[in-house]
């Protein structure tokens, strides 16, 4: 895919990009999908699909657990083959894992906070490269830095009582403390 320039405006082969998205809607939320709690997404340096597999992401209520490889692993030589990588530029591609993360994170975090998804977990399998920690922590650990962050790294965990929960409790409070409750 990235052999072009416009590699952007391809679409990778996965199931959150059907021919058909009206039926795909229907059959991710009436169809087995309903009962998905535990997923892993890899791809390859995604780039835009992110934002897609994040939209489709919302419509799967149970899933509690998400797992995420967006970078080439070390038996994969896409960024050593110049055949594969085109028009592409290595350093792009670098840029673009960021801001994948970035956009995950910011997602999980805004749509957990609103209670429009119930994931409990995030982790990156990237986290096992050494040269992808800081890039990892600085995106998706600053996104969910009110998760309990696993010592060992990669993983975070929602903690009971988000700040919208503790933020309804205090109002619920505060209204039966003025009605004389």
């Amino acid at each position: 895919g990235y052999s072009s320039y416009e590699y952007f405006y391809k679409q990778a082969p996965s199931i959150f990009h059907p021919w058909n998205r009206r039926e795909f809607v229907r059959r991710i939320t009436e169809g087995p999908f309903d009962n998905l709690a535990s997923l892993d997404y890899i791809a390859v340096f995604p780039i835009e699909h992110v934002t897609h597999f994040c939209m489709y992401m919302r419509m799967l209520k149970n899933l509690k657990c998400l797992r995420v490889q967006l970078a080439p692993t070390s038996s994969n030589d896409i960024l050593d083959n110049p055949s594969a990588l085109g028009k592409s530029q290595p350093r792009d591609l670098w840029q673009e894992l960021e801001s994948c993360y970035d956009t995950l994170a910011l997602y999980i975090w805004t749509n957990c906070d609103e209670g429009a998804m119930s994931i409990e977990e995030f982790s990156s399998l990237d986290y096992v490269t050494p040269s992808l920690r800081e890039l990892i922590d600085r995106t998706a650990g600053q996104r969910l830095k009110d998760w309990e962050s696993d010592p060992s790294g990669g993983r975070w965990t929602r903690k009971e009582g988000t700040p919208k929960e503790i933020n309804q409790c205090a109002s619920e409070l505060e209204q039966s403390g003025s009605n004389g409750e």
